[in-house]
């Protein structure tokens, strides 16, 4: 799979020369999953956005073709009914797949294939390709005598060995040009069970074949590589005799376990100036190198190359530029909201101590002239509860007030801390002690308000029961009766009872009263105290003697 972002990552210095994946010829070429094809026209159309976005930068890109032979994963083919096919029917090691050997026909049914793809490639946008001839892929495999043992004309002599590799070449020029063809080779790599004996002379005669064909560049890596990994696998030996070989015809790239302090190094000191040095090399290859720090954006949450051109690149984006422009309005709106939330507490500081009206009075309509229509009230000042209120609230939302305010906050009479200070002196180790505390405290005097308030709650007393407060009124405790009789003038109702003996009992509705205490209903009239007083007198007058006065029992109820 291919993905456009990877690319053009990898273009981001202009002039760069990309060369793409591994990519497969043909559908028989097929060795491994998840690589991309150039076989088919949706794989065309797949690559054409990637080439074009790597040209819009000002790079360029060559499709690496390759077959992997007798490299390719057995499974794989099994599962597409593919054949693995090679030079010959020889293993890479004793425990892998024997392939089958390539017939004459097939042999020139793979060329086809490699020029065929080459067209694609034109198409998709590329701008060359790239025969992949080395790691023990299948062109390696025509060459080197660990895996070619033909003994017809593609197999046996040095001469039948190059065949392939130049036959390949000669068919991917016809079709797209030489000057759009380069070739990768790997004399010393023992990667898939390569590296024959003395392999100099071969690769010399191969030199020779394809030099005349004004390739567009050689692509040679060096001996201490193996397939992705470092190795000693060319021990002390380099490939400046084929650079020598080639000269200075087409351009040469070496590829192979290049670091930024090592890559100067071997261009100036070991090929003596047989390649051609860029002014940028060291700041091209600590570009792409992979260890290179990166640093965090915090406008676009990313992470970026820490070096010049990555950093720009970055800050010159869209992306970049528009997040920049984002958290600044962000941070704008911020402090405004912080003035106006100052302001707000500034005014209602104000306010609360009587210095400008409140916020909420009505405004006062402008008439003709700019003269207001009604005079405006004036604002009643706010009293020292008012204020005590509105301090507890800006305290609680965290506004500072000042210590006369902190004073006011306490009850009239007490004394409130609003300052401390810390007194001390530093010793000769050179630490402060504290020896005291200064603190200013402030006591509160009770205003003409307060002091009113208190006189008037003194002047209302209330008769207290148990746990609430009630009023009481004239006669008994029991329901309203009382008060039904007395605004009636009605007397209460005397309930009358007899006794087991005869004697006839009377209670009154209330029985917890005392025998000799008098309610309202027994107070007389002046009428019926003058007419009682006129029957006293007559009856002291009489002869006879009073008769006994009748025994009146009162009876009391049980107490529930």
């Amino acid at each position: 799979m291919v993905s456009s972002e990877y690319y053009e990552q990898r273009a981001s210095v202009p002039g760069t020369l990309i060369i793409s994946e591994a990519t497969i010829p043909s559908p028989s070429a097929i060795g491994c999953r998840n690589a991309p094809g150039i076989w088919s026209p949706s794989q065309i159309a797949a690559w054409k956005p990637i080439t074009a976005s790597i040209h819009a930068r000002g790079c360029y890109i060559y499709c690496q073709l390759w077959h992997q032979g007798r490299a390719a994963n057995p499974s794989v083919l099994a599962e597409d009914n593919i054949t693995m096919v090679s030079s010959s029917a020889v293993p890479m090691s004793p425990s892998d797949a024997t392939p089958t050997a390539l017939s004459e026909e097939e042999i020139w049914n793979t060329i086809a294939d490699y020029a065929s793809a080459a067209k694609n490639a034109i198409e998709a946008g590329f701008d060359g390709v790239e025969i992949h001839g080395a790691n023990g892929y299948l062109p390696d495999q025509f060459l080197q005598t660990t895996c070619n043992q033909r003994t017809d004309a593609w197999g046996g002599s040095i001469e039948n060995r190059c065949r392939f590799h130049l036959e390949v070449t000669k068919a991917v020029i016809a079709a797209v040009g030489a000057d759009k063809v380069a070739m990768r080779l790997s004399p010393y790599s023992d990667f898939n069970g390569m590296l024959m004996p003395e392999p100099e002379s071969t690769f010399s005669h191969l030199l020779s074949l394809l030099k005349p064909l004004n390739l567009a560049f050689l692509h040679i890596i060096e001996a201490r590589i193996t397939g992705n990994d470092d190795s000693e696998c060319g021990g002390v030996k380099t490939v400046r005799w084929m650079v020598e070989e080639w000269g200075n015809s087409t351009p040469v790239m070496l590829a192979g376990g290049f670091k930024p302090e090592t890559a100067r190094k071997t261009v100036d000191q070991v090929y003596d100036g047989l390649l051609p040095t860029h002014p940028t090399l060291d700041f091209t290859m600590a570009e792409y190198w992979k260890s290179t720090p990166k640093y965090w954006c915090k406008f676009c949450s990313t992470f970026v190359k820490d070096t010049k051109f990555e950093r720009a690149q970055h800050e010159a984006t869209g992306r970049h530029q528009g997040n920049i422009q984002r958290s600044l309005k962000g941070l704008h709106r911020e402090q405004e909201n912080e003035k106006r939330n100052q302001a707000r507490a500034q005014a209602e500081v104000a306010r609360l101590n009587g210095l400008v009206p409140s916020s909420s009075t009505p405004s006062v309509a402008t008439g003709i002239g700019g003269k207001p229509t009604f005079e405006k009230r004036p604002e009643k000042k706010a009293t020292v509860d008012d204020r005590k209120r509105q301090w507890e609230e800006l305290a609680a939302m965290g506004v500072a007030l000042p210590a006369a305010a902190r004073g006011d906050l306490a009850m009239a009479g007490d004394w409130k801390t609003v300052s401390e200070q810390v007194i001390g002196e530093v010793t000769e180790d050179g630490e402060f002690k504290v020896t005291a505390l200064n603190k200013g405290v402030r006591k509160r005097m009770i205003d003409e308000d307060e002091e009113e308030r208190e006189a008037a709650g003194q002047l209302i007393t209330k008769k207290k029961g148990w746990g609430h407060t009630y009023k009481s009124f004239p006669g008994s405790k029991g329901g309203d009766d009382d008060i039904e009789s007395l605004l009636g003038k009605t007397k209460p109702e005397v309930k009358k009872e007899e006794s087991k003996d005869g004697t006839k009992v009377e209670a009154t509705k209330d029985e917890d009263e005392d025998a000799n205490a008098k309610t309202l209903h027994d107070i007389p009239t002046v009428e019926e105290a003058e007419a009682k007083a006129s029957e006293t007198a007559a009856a002291h007058n009489e002869e006879d003697a009073p008769a006994a006065p009748a025994v009146v029992f009162k009876k009391r109820k049980k107490a529930k």
